[in-house]
This record gives structure tokens, sequence and C-alpha cells, in this order.
């Protein structure tokens, strides 16, 4: 049978990357290949682990990636209202127009007269659509501010969730303090290049937006008790499920 050259390099290159990330015979080899036999895929896991420690570099919050102001969408819901109650004021005057020249027009086609029917009942129901719009807003942005705030939940911490339910389910547990050592390990090792990677990834900021304090120093978490902390809390934030072979987190 024919090899492939082209799947041999690759597993030359991950063989390179894995001894360069986790030299044999240390213990974080001994940890990584434990992870392994348990039933991790060596690459998945070394890909998972590799993400996490780059999202420490630019850990941007959930308003970040969404395009969001956080003090924006505080004040969203009172202006949605405001503009609810000038709709109000000028929808009586609006209908009645849409009505004497279009909807009532003999001239006009059925189709098109049905048409501005259907537009007249969009208008006289957007205000009160923009209301409840504004007391969902108002719901939201509380629970957001609790559970996700800028320093609850970030492309970091969600990289390093996924990174526990991988191993979580590969394993039937998260191994804490195994991943805790290897992601420890592995920001250590590639130190130099993530301070390349923070250095690129600080210069494209969006038009007078202030720079963070620490925005390119992330910190890791590399503790197993934080480690613990933050996949527990994912539940209750709604980022991941309890897993389907239990009836409760996973905690080991």
């Amino acid at each position: 049978m024919a090899v492939d050259g082209g799947s041999l390099d690759s597993e030359v290159d991950f063989k390179k990357r894995k001894d360069r990330d986790f030299p044999p015979g240390s213990q974080t080899r001994a940890k990584f290949e434990h992870l392994c036999c348990l039933g991790c895929d060596p690459r998945g896991l070394l890909s998972f682990l590799t993400l996490a420690v780059f999202n420490s570099q630019w850990q941007r919050s959930i308003y970040d990636v969404y395009g969001v102001s956080q003090s924006a969408l505080v004040k969203l819901p009172e202006r949605l209202e405001k503009i609810s109650r000038e709709l109000e004021a000028v929808n009586l005057l609006l209908g009645h127009y849409v009505r004497a020249h279009f909807v009532e027009n003999p001239n006009l086609s059925d189709q098109v007269r049905s048409r501005c029917r259907h537009q007249a009942t969009v208008y006289q129901s957007t205000p009160e659509l923009l209301r409840a719009l504004a007391i969902d807003l108002r719901a939201a942005t509380a629970r957001l501010t609790k559970y996700v705030g800028p320093k609850r939940y970030d492309t970091f911490r969600h990289a390093v969730v996924d990174l526990l339910k991988y191993v979580d389910t590969c394993t039937k547990s998260p191994h804490y303090e195994e991943v805790a050592d290897l992601l420890d390990h592995l920001s250590s090792a590639q130190q130099k290049t993530l301070q390349s990677v923070a250095e690129c990834l600080a210069k494209p900021r969006r038009t007078g937006a202030r720079k963070k304090k620490g925005a390119t120093a992330g910190k890791l978490l590399t503790s197993s008790d934080a480690l613990k902390a933050l996949y527990l809390r994912s539940i209750k934030y709604g980022f991941r499920k309890i897993r389907p072979d239990t009836c409760k987190p996973a905690t080991a």
C-alpha cells in the first residue's frame, strides 16, 4: 500500500511540535500521554491546549465579540421607550395617510392595497414592540452583567471551557490538575511566541477605542481549583450542558 507523503510529513511535524512543547521524559509529557491513553486524541488535545494559551493574550469580553458597548446597552431601553412614545404620537396621522392614499384607493391594485394594509398594521404595532424589546433588554443586560460581564467570562475562558469539555468528553472527567499543569507548562514554553502574538494583536484597534490595561498580558488559569470553579460556573452561564451520562456536573 502506498504511503501518503503529505500525511507522513504532517505526522512528522506533529511529533516535532509535541516533543517541543512536551519534551519526552518530562512530567508534563507523562500527563499529556496519560490523558491520551484515557481517550484524548493527541492532535485534538494539543490543539485545544494551544488555542487556550494563545487566547490568554487577547481576552475579549462578550461585548468586544459582538461589538456592543456595555454602557450603550444599558441606555438603549430608555431610548427605545422614548422612540415608542414619539411613534405613538405620529401613528394616528400616519395611519390616516396610509388608509386614505393607499389602502382605500380604488385606483390601486388589490395587491398594492393589501401590502399597504400590512404596512399600516406593522406601523401600529411598532411602539408596543419597542416597549417589549426595552423590557427584555433590561432583563438581559442585568443577566449579562451578572454572569458574563468583562471580569467573569471572555474568549480566553471560553477556550479553557472548550478544552475542559473536550477532556471531559473523551475521558469522562475534566482532569483539572493535569490540564492546569499542561496549560502552565505550555504557557511558559511558548512565552516568546505569545509575546509576539500579543504585540501584533494589540496594534489593530477600533478608532477611538481605549487600550485596556493588561490587554496583551493575559493570565492563565493554572490552578486546578480555578479551572474547576470556571467549569462548574459555565453551566450556570449556559455555555455548556451537563453530560448526558450523568445526573450532575462533572466535579472530578
